[in-house]
């Protein structure tokens, strides 16, 4: 018979941390991600969490992508008419998973902001003032969107350098600089979403899920 485990297991705090803060612990061998809950807890806190079996964590390779930038159209239906449609909501969905901030860069508080939110009520927004004025933003409102492209630009650029870092990926091209990275998501936004999106997780055990904030059921987490 399959050994039997514990529901939850008992952690202990490594220092004063607020709610929606996460940190590592291990049991039994298994590092995995906790999550602070409601109020938050003092350091050397205990409290309960579901035992890490109960959790799917990051089965990412590393030293190599999981699928290559050409390989998006592998990921069917859902994925690959998000990503070719709303290619800015895959890669926020994408950055709150990894936990990263504004600009791409792993958060100083272990908890991305609220990313995917806010990108679709600017992507949103735009296509509503676009529609509106029948033909295409203009004067201030053009000004205003083209500002936010160029921060999506720099954004999703380091995010995919700071993404390549953590699992040893070696750049596409021009070497350590960011360039490779810059063009890979200025001409083909669409398959670096995609390819970072099917990449922390096996998409065939884990799909993508349109309406989550990461992509992802609740339950699976970056380690």
């Amino acid at each position: 018979m399959p050994e039997e485990t514990a529901a939850t297991v008992t952690v202990i705090a490594p220092a004063n941390l607020n709610a929606g803060q996460t940190f590592e612990a291990e049991v039994d061998g298994k590092t995995f991600t906790v999550t602070v809950p409601d109020g938050g807890v003092e350091k050397g806190g205990k409290f309960e969490v579901d035992y890490p079996s109960k959790s799917a964590v990051s089965d990412a390779p590393t030293g190599s992508w999981r699928k290559g930038l050409c390989e998006c159209f592998s990921a069917c239906c859902c994925p690959f008419w998000m990503a070719w449609c709303l290619p800015g909501i895959v890669m926020a969905q994408v950055m709150e998973r990894m936990n990263y901030n504004w600009f791409g860069s792993p958060s100083d508080t272990g908890k991305s902001p609220p990313l995917c939110l806010t990108y679709t009520i600017i992507i949103i927004a735009c296509y509503i003032i676009a529609g509106a004025t029948a033909t295409s933003i203009d004067g201030l409102g053009a000004i205003c969107f083209g500002v936010f492209q160029l921060y999506v630009l720099v954004a999703f650029t380091c995010a995919r350098i700071n993404f390549r870092k953590k699992y040893d990926i070696e750049p596409d091209c021009c070497g350590e600089s960011c360039l490779g990275d810059c063009c890979c998501v200025y001409w083909c936004s669409c398959c670096v979403a995609i390819q970072m999106e099917q990449h922390t997780h096996d998409p065939n055990e884990h799909g993508y899920k349109c309406f989550s904030k990461t992509g992802k059921d609740s339950s699976v987490h970056i380690v």
